[in-house]
């Protein structure tokens, strides 16, 4: 499902999770996907897009963008768990 610009996806997947329904994020880092989906919205997967892992062996700025969508990730989980 994907909602255009937000409209109404905080309450809809709020809805899905109440229902035991779980959700992934597919492909974060593409269309307008941004750090603060991460924040709101409640996954309980996320898969980043290939644009953003191709390169980390290239240097450390690749991973350390990787890391930081992944710790935030992580840290809204545990957030959302609560």
């Amino acid at each position: 499902m994907r909602c255009r610009r937000g409209e109404g996806a905080i309450e809809i997947f709020g809805r899905l999770k109440q229902l035991g329904v779980r959700l992934a994020l597919d492909d974060f880092g593409t269309y307008s996907a941004r750090l603060s989906s991460l924040k709101l919205l409640p996954f309980d997967r996320l898969k980043i897009d290939r644009s953003f892992v191709q390169d980390l062996q290239h240097g450390p700025s690749y991973r350390a963008l990787a890391r930081a969508i992944i710790l935030q990730w992580d840290a809204t989980r545990s957030g959302n768990r609560r």
